[in-house]
């Protein structure tokens, strides 16, 4: 991620903690991705741990990313 993107990102994160926004939230990451990774890492620092990935690409399903499982968008109906 761009360093402009990623003070951007860390920004918005830190003002979700913040305020409380996160707590009782389910965190759901998309795209198996660097930014990905770096998102999952900037919430971990403030104590988060998200729930899932999901992504479009069927050949990532059921794949672990970083201690997370990879699943359809259809998943997040069930």
């Amino acid at each position: 991620m761009h360093e402009v993107e990623y003070e951007r990102v860390l920004s918005i994160i830190n003002r979700l903690h913040q305020s409380g926004e996160l707590l009782r939230k389910k965190l759901i990451l998309f795209g198996v991705s660097n930014n990905t990774r770096q998102i999952q890492e900037m919430l971990h620092y403030h104590g988060y741990n998200p729930d899932i990935i999901i992504d479009n690409d069927k050949n990532v399903w059921g794949s672990n990313f970083f201690g997370l499982l990879v699943k359809s968008v259809r998943d997040l109906s069930e």
